[in-house]
């Protein structure tokens, strides 16, 4: 009744279905091509993100990341760092200096947490203690103001994704690259993990 063109065909469909005869209907068999499933384009019903202990993220995170996961096909990723506070700031900085070296992590900021990597720099070179080093930074970071080093420090979601729980990198990018929710993105090797803002 609704596909049919009753100019065409020269009856209208009441005609059609009580002529008795054989009607002109679309024949439907298995060598059709169906509709493809959103499952078997590589979409996932279900999804878990795995938060590492100390990670600080809202719900609205999680679920942008979850969302993510199943426009990738993935169904877990891991979260390693969240919103920071000047002492996680300059924890994790001191750590990622000391695996990546200072030009390495330069690229990653502005001129602020360029200014607290150079007292990183210096305080090693004088051979002060991780202890010394990290409180250096740590009052850095706060005479500079938190937000103004990393956006980790605003009040925004800002959160890490590790690599290795990531199981398709290309998929994972894309999904990330094409959600309306995330504002920007740093992928690896330019940032160890996965950086998302949303």
């Amino acid at each position: 009744a609704v596909l049919y063109n009753p100019t065409a065909v020269g009856q209208t469909w009441s005609q059609l279905v009580t002529s008795g005869g054989a009607l002109p209907c679309i024949p439907l068999a298995e060598s059709l091509k169906q509709a493809v499933t959103p499952s078997a384009v590589g979409v996932v019903s279900a999804a878990t993100v795995n938060i590492n202990n100390g990670a600080v993220v809202s719900a609205n995170a999680v679920n942008v990341l979850e969302d993510i996961l199943r426009t990738s096909g993935l169904t877990s990723a891991t979260i390693t760092s969240g919103r920071r506070t000047s002492d996680d700031q300059a924890r994790i900085m001191y750590e990622n200096l000391q695996a990546y070296g200072v030009t390495n992590q330069k690229a990653l900021y502005g001129p602020n947490g360029d200014a607290v990597i150079d007292v990183y720099a210096a305080q090693n070179q004088s051979g002060a203690s991780e202890t010394t080093i990290k409180a250096a930074m740590k009052q850095k970071i706060e005479e500079l103001g938190c937000s103004s080093v990393s956006n980790h420090c605003s009040t925004n979601d800002v959160f890490d994704v590790a690599p290795s729980s990531i199981s398709n990198d290309s998929a994972f990018r894309t999904a990330v690259q094409n959600s309306s929710a995330v504002r920007k993105y740093i992928f690896p090797p330019a940032d160890p993990a996965y950086h998302i803002e949303l």
